[in-house]
This record gives C-alpha cells, sequence and structure tokens, in this order.
C-alpha cells in the first residue's frame, strides 16, 4: 500500500451534520423516504431522528433546517455545514404545507455509516427469522479486527436457541487471523447435563449444532479470505456466493517517505501445512454454491445470496431435524456408580 503524504492530501474536511436517512424529492418540497433510527444505546449507532420524544416518520416533509426553508434547489446537507453534535431544530409536517407543522430539536451525527450498517444487518436478521419461522439465525462478520469480534460475539451468543445459522461474511475488510471464530461455530456439545429439579436437560456448554452456511463475495479479503478458507477446512457447512478477494499475505508496519507518507511491502504468507500451498492469494476462495447477485434482483431490493442461504438451510433442516431437548431421567451407565 501507499499511503497517505502528498499521495493522501486531500484538504481539510468539512464537518456536515447528518440525520440518518434518505431524502426524497416530491414536487418542489424533500421529504424523508427512510429514516434509520439506528440503536441508541451505542453511540456510534445513533440515529438523530430515532432518539426518544423525536417525533418524525418515513413519509414526513423537512420544511426547514433552524429556520432555514428547505426545497428541491436546496440540498438539506447544506444547512448542516458544522452542525455535528449540535442541537439543531427541524420544521417537519406530514404534508408540504406548513400549516400544523412542527418542531424537533436533533443532534446531527457526522458519519451514517454504522446507522446504516445497523439496519443492514437487522434486516437482514429479521427477514432470515421472517422466512424460516423463527429457525435461522443470521450475523454479519465485517471484518477480522475489533468490530469483527464484537459482531461475532453479539450474533453467535444472542441465536445459541436456532436450529440453523447463516454467516455473513459479504464485504468482511480483513485485519487479523481469528480461528476461533470457526472454534465457536464448529463447536459440539459433548455432554448432557441434568439438573435435580428440572425436567429439560441442559448441556457441558452453549452450542448451535444445527446447519451452517457462510455467504462470501469479492468484496471480502486478507482476514475476509481465510475466515470461508477456515470454515470449509472445518466442515462447517458449504460456502455460498462468489469467489473472494484473494488478498492474504500480511504486511508489518511501513516504510516513511519524504512526503510524510508511507509504503507497506508484503511481510508474510498463510499457507496451508497439509498441501504447503499458499492460500487464496491472488486466486481467492471459491463459492460451493455460486450465486451472484444480479444487479436487478438487488434493485428490486432482494439478495439472491441470502434467499439460497435460507433455501439450503430449510432443505437441510427437512434432512437432518434438530434433536429434542431431553426430558427422560439418564440411567446409571456401566461406569458409573450410586453414592458420592
Amino acid at each position: 500500500y501507499v499511503q497517505g503524504g502528498d499521495f493522501g492530501n486531500m484538504g481539510t474536511p468539512v464537518p456536515v451534520g447528518q440525520l440518518g436517512a434518505d431524502y426524497e424529492v416530491v414536487g418542489n418540497n424533500v421529504r424523508f423516504k427512510k429514516i434509520y433510527r439506528g440503536a441508541n444505546f451505542d453511540e456510534s449507532r445513533r440515529g438523530p431522528l430515532g432518539e426518544p420524544g423525536v417525533d418524525v416518520r418515513d413519509g414526513d416533509f423537512l420544511l426547514a433546517i433552524d429556520g432555514k426553508p428547505v426545497n428541491k434547489n436546496v440540498n438539506p446537507n447544506s444547512l448542516l455545514v458544522d452542525k455535528v453534535g449540535r442541537t439543531v431544530i427541524l420544521t417537519v409536517n406530514s404534508t408540504a404545507s406548513p400549516t400544523g407543522a412542527r418542531t424537533v430539536r436533533v443532534r446531527p451525527i457526522g458519519n451514517e455509516a454504522q446507522v446504516r450498517y445497523y439496519d443492514f444487518v437487522e434486516s437482514n436478521r429479521k427477514w432470515v427469522a421472517e422466512k424460516s419461522g423463527g429457525r435461522i439465525g443470521y450475523m454479519h462478520i465485517p471484518n477480522t479486527q475489533f468490530e469483527g469480534a464484537v459482531e461475532f460475539t453479539r450474533g453467535y451468543w444472542s441465536q445459541v436457541d436456532k436450529d440453523a445459522m447463516i454467516v455473513d461474511e459479504r464485504w468482511n475488510g480483513g485485519g487479523y487471523i481469528q480461528p476461533w471464530f470457526v472454534d465457536t461455530l464448529a463447536r459440539k456439545i459433548k455432554a448432557g447435563i441434568q439438573v435435580r429439579n428440572a425436567k429439560e436437560h441442559t448441556a457441558d456448554s452453549v452450542a448451535i449444532e444445527g446447519p451452517k452456511v457462510m455467504l462470501i463475495n469479492g468484496y471480502a479479503g486478507s482476514g475476509g479470505d481465510f475466515f470461508p478458507w477456515m470454515f470449509r477446512a472445518e466442515k462447517v457447512g458449504p460456502l455460498i456466493g462468489t469467489r473472494t478477494w484473494g488478498g492474504l499475505v500480511g504486511i508489518s508496519g511501513g516504510a516513511p517517505l519524504v512526503d510524510g507518507g508511507g509504503v507497506t511491502a508484503p511481510e508474510f504468507s498463510i499457507y496451508d501445512r497439509e498441501t504447503m500451498e499458499i492460500i487464496a492469494e491472488n486466486q481467492g476462495i471459491a463459492p460451493d454454491i455460486e450465486v451472484d447477485a444480479r444487479p436487478d434482483l438487488i434493485a428490486a431490493g432482494r439478495d439472491p445470496q441470502l434467499e439460497k442461504a435460507v433455501e439450503v438451510l430449510l432443505e437441510e433442516l427437512k434432512k437432518n431435524p434438530p434433536k429434542k431437548k431431553g426430558s427422560t431421567i439418564p440411567k446409571v451407565g456401566k461406569n458409573g456408580r450410586i453414592g458420592g
């Protein structure tokens, strides 16, 4: 990589407040097409229009910001320059008329990426739950760095009651080697535990033992190449989608340049100890089931790769139904004994 210095000098950025919404022009006016309400327990994913007490709905017209009119010739962002984190007053109404309009106070954010990402994950999770009757879980792993570890922990432990799991690592930005991701997904319960005063058995560990699939695409690379390779090597389940990026060779530090920038060089490769071949580099990881994200389907609001994942898992659940929770009192085995 070449980074920083003259190459990366883009000037001083101007902070522009954002409301976490899609706009649309209707006649001479602007209205909220979709509001991303975010997760307001997390400041990095706070949706300004989703905070308690903010009465703004999808389809409402945005008539003014701090008293300055908004219309088809005035981009709302132009009135939010240097307003990040500062309270602004929005004038909104269910119609384009100022009659009956109301004002709300909000604090714009500086970047909508995490708010939109949260909506992407939650929308997919809810869609999968609906299509599978609540039997299939869904998690998205954005990278193999801190954020990816957080999303894996959140996605896995909150859905251990599911019969099957979709692991979506499309657009995975890589980072580090995270073998524990796959170690956790491949975990099996080794023994049951019978509590004296309970009918159902518990287990020695928490595990999702049902079928799993992983979604991949060409925008997943580095650690995002190694993750599906490990998933396949451990025979956790099939890979669905398109071939990954193919850039797993890593870097370590870099050399400074006189313009204040830097350059890195390939420092280490990751190889398969069985074949002695470098993994993924210049070829990526190919899917077991190839499904293209066709632009016409994406434009229509569909996700053919996610649809295929649900189809494959539901078929697998028909063939191999999950084990029912035990209720029969276990017997003393040949290696057991009665007493303390």
